[in-house]
């Protein structure tokens, strides 16, 4: 093979590379690297996902009459961008080989993926779902993907793009077939005009096998040859269709059933059921059993989107804390976050507020909150980072724990699933609701009358004073109670039993964001900016 082949193969790769667009990481293998040379197709290259869950479910891709494998060649890297092993093809003779034998090339690539399970030099070597495989192609791969459906029943799906086969022989036996399909084509094609090709494809399919018809809107023939067309609404459908049927993940079934607003015709006769998350036995309720079913996952390496409760991309305790508490409280209304805390809510005007401070130690994809104890290493970090008032757990248990801003600000999240860190604006709306004016809500110190008096409660708590001497002291249910705080310039814990401050997410500036805090001395409320290395507290907002 000469150097400027290789070079245009590499770069043809690399610029499919590009096109991924799902989660994980891709890498690919050629015949050089030790893939099979199946003798049914001429060349391969196999895309692969780094760090996804195993087994990998496969598809192979195979293009139309005359053209190379290159014209293919994005889905690789998107599919395999989304957690499924894709093979691309060529074929022997692409002038010359018909629907037919490029039926036999997918089938044959499939043979190839499973001895690459067995391969110990393969990057895939165990790693191979051998039950999970579903076949594409373009033009006349696409109707060889058809026709593979009808030679191997095992497989789990097919995706037609711009299928062609001879119409003029054509019968509805030659279609009969069980596997769920996909087919993709253009209203304008005039290589194979829908009416004569994908129309057909989809009517003669057997009206007890799931398929679905997504004509694209002034397409051509070349519109689906990669997951861009259709103003990428190829590449989403084909994903969630994998998603479907591939992996047997139904929880975005709905989405297969929204008519894209790039297509001319969408036809379809699959049904959805409504998927309840955690419901892994699919009985409707999620019980001990759903538990045991997912510490069986968990020990098994085994993953399911439906059991991935914190949507993390993988099953493990976290997962099963979250379980847990749904048996134990329901999920109506629950306020639940990472680390398996319940918290009590309470609903003020339209607003749904955690009626206790925050106290989660992880962030929502499981990483854990820098815990600064000793109180010389507080504030010397822009990470987030909380403390436990003088590091005493029992605190953390009434007060919840003393975080930074940055802590609020991490894009990974604080608050449980179903609630954010309110903005500054949304603590406006929560006082105006309990009769501040709306003047006195943007302005800033003290505001209000006696507001800070409704948001406070439990008197033991409180220090004496205004806050709580006020005769609608703790009316709002909002459970406000004096945490103190953490000072930024030296770590020490101060004021506990004095006031609590409260931080939004709303930034006032680089170094400051604006926080509330309910004062002993005060029945109103106090607004300002505060440091974002202080210690304050949290608390959650519903979304």
């Amino acid at each position: 093979m000469s150097k400027t082949l290789i070079l245009i193969l590499l770069s043809v790769n690399l610029f499919s590379l590009v096109l991924a667009d799902g989660p994980y990481n891709v890498d690919l293998i050629y015949e050089s690297d030790g893939l099979r040379n199946g003798p049914y197709y001429s060349g391969a290259t196999l895309y692969y996902p780094i760090d996804a869950p195993e087994p990998f479910a496969s598809i192979v891709i195979v293009p139309g009459w005359g053209m190379p494998e290159s014209t293919i060649q994005d889905w690789g890297p998107f599919f395999a961008s989304w957690g499924i092993v894709a093979m691309t093809i060529g074929t022997n003779n692409p002038n010359y080989d018909w629907p037919e034998e490029r039926a036999e090339a997918l089938l044959d690539a499939i043979e190839t993926i499973k001895q690459e399970d067995g391969r110990i030099n393969s990057p895939v070597y165990g790693k191979i779902d051998l039950n999970s495989f579903a076949v594409s192609g373009w033009s006349m791969g696409g109707g060889g993907a058809q026709l593979a459906a009808v030679m191997e029943p095992t497989l789990k799906a097919v995706i037609a793009l711009c299928p062609w086969l001879d119409n003029w022989v054509l019968g509805p036996d030659d279609l009969n077939h069980s596997v769920p399909i996909l087919i993709f084509s253009g209203e304008n094609d005039v290589n194979a005009p829908p009416y004569l090709h994908a129309d057909i494809h989809y009517n003669y399919t057997p009206a007890a096998t799931d398929k679905l018809l997504f004509e694209v809107e002034n397409g051509d023939h070349y519109v689906a040859n990669g997951p861009d067309g259709g103003s990428g609404y190829i590449g989403d459908r084909a994903h969630e269709w994998l998603k479907k049927y591939l992996l047997d993940d139904f929880s975005n079934c709905e989405l297969l059933l929204e008519v894209p607003p790039t297509a001319s015709q969408y036809l379809t006769n699959i049904e959805c059921e409504s998927v309840i998350q955690g419901d892994l036995n699919g009985d409707g309720v999620i019980d001990i059993l759903d538990i045991i079913i997912l510490v069986n996952m968990i020990l098994n390496d085994e993953y399911n989107s439906i059991a991935d409760l914190n949507e993390d991309g993988e099953l493990n305790i976290l997962d099963l804390v979250i379980m847990v508490n749904l048996v134990l409280y329901g999920d109506a209304g629950a306020c639940i976050d990472i680390d398996g805390n319940v918290y009590e809510t309470v609903q003020i005007g339209d607003q749904l507020w955690m009626a206790e401070n925050l106290k989660v130690t992880h962030f929502n994809d499981g990483s854990e909150i820098t815990h600064i104890i000793n109180s010389d290493d507080w504030g010397n970090y822009n990470e987030g980072q909380y403390g436990v008032y003088d590091n005493d757990p029992s605190n953390a248990d009434i007060y919840g724990n003393l975080y930074n801003w940055y802590a609020v600000d991490d894009d990974r999240g604080v608050c449980p699933e179903g609630f954010h860190a309110p903005s500054d604006e949304e603590f406006m709306e929560l006082e105006i609701f309990l009769g501040m004016s709306e003047s006195e809500a943007n302005s800033t110190g003290n505001r209000g009358t006696n507001e800070g008096s409704k948001l406070a409660d439990n008197a033991d708590l409180w220090i004496s004073g205004n806050l709580e001497n006020n005769a609608e002291f703790g009316m709002s249910g909002f459970n406000g109670l004096p945490a103190g705080h953490r000072l930024y310039d030296n770590g020490y814990y101060s004021s506990m039993g004095n006031f609590v401050s409260y931080w939004s997410s709303t930034e006032h500036s680089s170094n400051y964001a604006w926080n509330r805090e309910l004062e002993y001395h005060a029945s109103v409320v106090y607004r300002f900016y505060a440091t974002k290395q202080f210690g304050f507290s949290i608390r959650c907002l519903g979304d």
